[in-house]
């Protein structure tokens, strides 16, 4: 009840609170996902005690096929959210004022200008890409400066469709911890 209060009062949303549910579905499924698909944990990010190394969810992205296989995931579903991002961040071979806008290093940017500007990259390079581009979505999304109401409106369809994908990974990856928990039985 509490958060249905402070939304009325913020943004006016006193007769529809599911308004907000893809936005918070989508922070919800990230955390999972970050959990149960690239293993990491919060403690994983004040580092191994053993190594000292601090993983990150940008490392762990380029080690994607580690985690989980691209065909694992339902192909038209992994084109409809390349098809989106691409149509939103670059207009004819040329990245948009949005794309240069994302913060890179120049193994991201490297990837995503191969994968959205030279049209040259695997299946696995473009689901690290697509996934990377989520990933600058929800820091953006938590880290950003934003307008709530106008966030959501704005990006409803990529919340949903972002979830999508986001469950589609986090049930490919039980469906290996199944399969291989099963293959240990025998």
């Amino acid at each position: 009840m509490k958060l249905f209060d402070l939304l009325s009062q913020r943004f006016n949303a006193s007769s529809n609170i599911e308004a907000f549910r893809e936005m918070q579905d989508f922070i919800l499924l990230w955390m999972i996902f970050e959990k149960d698909v690239l293993g990491i944990k919060n403690e994983s990010r004040r580092g191994d005690r053993a190594t000292a190394t601090l993983k990150n969810v940008s490392q762990e992205l380029q080690n994607l096929s580690h985690f989980l296989s691209v065909k694992l995931v339902d192909a038209s579903l992994l084109k409809s959210v390349y098809d989106k991002q691409k149509q939103l961040y670059v207009n004819p071979s040329n990245p948009s004022r949005n794309f240069k806008g994302f913060y890179l290093n120049a193994d991201q940017k490297e990837l995503m200008t191969k994968a959205f500007v030279d049209n040259n990259a695997t299946d696995e390079e473009k689901f690290e890409a697509v996934l990377t581009i989520i990933f600058k979505y929800r820091c953006n999304f938590i880290h950003g400066d934003k307008e709530l109401q106008n966030l959501h409106i704005r990006q409803q369809d990529r919340f949903r469709l972002y979830c999508d994908l986001l469950i589609e990974c986090i049930n490919a990856k039980e469906t290996i911890k199944h399969e291989n928990a099963i293959g240990k039985a025998y």
